[in-house]
């Protein structure tokens, strides 16, 4: 067991670092989040949606 203290010892280190780490990054923010901004979607697929957007594409 002496002959490997060292070793031991960096190993836990390693070890509780990464610990810490992980809380770290897997922890809750406090408070509320932000909203997220809506970014309208255009539709691509060729299809209408709605009544609107077919009057709108037979006017084109």
């Amino acid at each position: 067991f002496t002959d490997y203290v060292f070793a031991f010892e960096v190993t836990a280190l390693l070890l509780t670092i990464a610990v810490v780490g992980a809380v770290l990054l897997a922890r809750k923010p406090k408070g509320e989040l932000a909203p997220m901004p809506e970014i309208p979607v255009r539709n691509t697929s060729g299809a209408a949606s709605s009544p609107d957007e077919t009057e709108e594409m037979e006017d084109a």
